[in-house]
Protein backbone atom coordinates (compact mmCIF):
# COMPACT_ATOMS: atom_id res chain seq x y z
CA UNK A 1 0.00 0.00 0.00
CA UNK A 2 0.78 3.54 -0.56
CA UNK A 3 1.44 4.16 3.35
CA UNK A 4 4.04 1.38 3.71
CA UNK A 5 1.60 -0.62 5.54
CA UNK A 6 0.64 -4.10 4.34
CA UNK A 7 -2.53 -5.68 2.77
CA UNK A 8 -4.67 -7.37 4.78
CA UNK A 9 -6.05 -10.46 4.26
CA UNK A 10 -8.86 -12.56 5.32
CA UNK A 11 -8.69 -16.87 4.69
CA UNK A 12 -12.26 -18.59 5.20
CA UNK A 13 -12.34 -22.25 5.29
CA UNK A 14 -15.67 -23.91 4.36
CA UNK A 15 -16.20 -27.18 6.01
CA UNK A 16 -18.75 -28.94 7.94
CA UNK A 17 -16.15 -31.21 9.44
CA UNK A 18 -13.58 -29.08 10.40
CA UNK A 19 -16.03 -26.80 11.51
CA UNK A 20 -17.66 -29.98 14.22
CA UNK A 21 -13.70 -30.02 15.18
CA UNK A 22 -14.20 -33.50 13.35
CA UNK A 23 -10.82 -33.15 11.10
CA UNK A 24 -7.86 -30.07 11.67
CA UNK A 25 -8.32 -27.34 8.91
CA UNK A 26 -4.70 -27.40 7.16
CA UNK A 27 -5.91 -25.60 3.97
CA UNK A 28 -6.81 -22.40 5.84
CA UNK A 29 -3.46 -22.04 7.58
CA UNK A 30 -1.53 -23.14 4.81
CA UNK A 31 -2.75 -20.45 3.20
CA UNK A 32 -2.85 -18.20 5.96
CA UNK A 33 1.11 -19.08 5.79
CA UNK A 34 1.48 -18.46 2.04
CA UNK A 35 -0.23 -15.15 2.26
CA UNK A 36 1.95 -13.75 5.17
CA UNK A 37 4.90 -15.27 3.24
CA UNK A 38 3.58 -13.28 0.05
CA UNK A 39 4.09 -10.07 2.21
CA UNK A 40 0.23 -9.59 3.05
CA UNK A 41 -0.96 -9.90 6.97
CA UNK A 42 -3.60 -12.20 7.73
CA UNK A 43 -6.25 -10.08 9.90
CA UNK A 44 -8.82 -12.65 10.41
CA UNK A 45 -9.22 -16.64 9.91
CA UNK A 46 -12.55 -18.28 10.27
CA UNK A 47 -13.73 -21.94 9.82
CA UNK A 48 -17.58 -21.72 8.63
CA UNK A 49 -20.14 -24.94 8.06
CA UNK A 50 -21.14 -25.79 4.47
CA UNK A 51 -24.54 -23.84 4.70
CA UNK A 52 -25.25 -21.14 1.99
CA UNK A 53 -26.45 -18.49 4.51
CA UNK A 54 -23.88 -19.08 6.85
CA UNK A 55 -21.05 -18.25 4.14
CA UNK A 56 -22.79 -15.35 2.77
CA UNK A 57 -23.07 -13.50 6.24
CA UNK A 58 -19.42 -14.46 6.96
CA UNK A 59 -18.24 -12.72 3.07
CA UNK A 60 -20.60 -10.13 3.88
CA UNK A 61 -19.05 -9.00 7.21
CA UNK A 62 -15.54 -8.85 5.90
CA UNK A 63 -16.64 -7.25 2.66
CA UNK A 64 -17.86 -4.26 4.97
CA UNK A 65 -14.41 -3.63 6.51
CA UNK A 66 -12.67 -1.07 4.79
CA UNK A 67 -9.23 -2.32 5.83
CA UNK A 68 -9.74 -5.69 4.74
CA UNK A 69 -8.28 -5.78 0.82
CA UNK A 70 -8.81 -9.82 -0.19
CA UNK A 71 -10.99 -12.59 1.24
CA UNK A 72 -9.39 -15.79 0.10
CA UNK A 73 -11.74 -19.36 0.57
CA UNK A 74 -10.99 -22.88 0.66
CA UNK A 75 -12.97 -26.07 1.46
CA UNK A 76 -16.35 -27.13 -0.16
CA UNK A 77 -14.51 -29.18 -2.65
CA UNK A 78 -17.04 -32.12 -2.56
CA UNK A 79 -19.83 -32.83 -4.88
CA UNK A 80 -22.77 -33.99 -2.31
CA UNK A 81 -26.13 -32.25 -1.02
CA UNK A 82 -24.37 -29.77 1.18
CA UNK A 83 -21.65 -28.68 -0.51
CA UNK A 84 -23.09 -25.38 -1.58
CA UNK A 85 -19.67 -22.97 -2.12
CA UNK A 86 -20.21 -23.28 -5.85
CA UNK A 87 -23.15 -21.43 -5.80
CA UNK A 88 -22.70 -19.34 -3.14
CA UNK A 89 -23.18 -15.66 -4.57
CA UNK A 90 -22.99 -12.11 -3.16
CA UNK A 91 -24.96 -9.32 -4.02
Amino acid sequence: MEDGSKYRAVVITVSDSCYRKEKEDRSGPALAEALQDAGLEVSFTEVVPAEQNTIVIVLEKYIALPSIRLIVTTGGTGFGPRDVTLCTNIV
